[in-house]
């Protein structure tokens, strides 16, 4: 059944629901809570931009569609690494070596700028990106060793 449901960002939409009474209910009251399509992808691109612009990473050559796909694409890629930096800094790992590996990872997600490489390599990623990161991380290893 279609619903007319007032988002939590004041927006109004149309929204089908399936099953029971109850569970529709459930979805519906759910839906209340959650902002409107347009205003959670609007909200991610900003979040996505300041993380790129935190991180210093160049701006993605393509459409604007492309553009934001790719953004988004390469800091899904980029959040979990900087998670496992938090957990090394937890476990004792030093600062120097932390900012190394930082800027490791910004010059692995900065060596391409092409939005269309990102889009068109989008499920091979790890595959592609992780050797060069890998490369940068044990050389990395190697200097705060010897």
């Amino acid at each position: 059944m279609k619903y007319e449901v007032k988002r939590a960002c004041g927006h109004t939409e149309t929204i089908q629901l399936f099953g029971t009474y109850k569970n529709r209910m459930i979805r519906y009251a759910w839906a209340q809570q959650q902002p409107c399509r347009d205003c959670y992808l609007a909200e991610r691109r900003q979040e996505e931009k300041a993380l790129a612009e935190e991180l210093g990473l160049p701006e993605l050559a393509g459409t604007e569609k492309q553009v934001a796909w790719a953004n988004s694409l390469r800091l899904d890629w980029a959040k979990p690494l900087y998670d496992k930096l938090d957990y090394w800094r937890q476990r004792g790992v030093g600062e120097a070596v932390l900012a190394q590996c930082k800027q490791a990872i910004v010059e692995v997600l900065s060596s391409r700028t092409d939005a269309k490489w990102w889009i068109d390599h989008r499920h091979e990623l790890g595959a592609l990106l992780r050797p060069e990161l890998e490369k940068l991380l044990v050389a990395i290893n190697a200097d705060s060793e010897g």
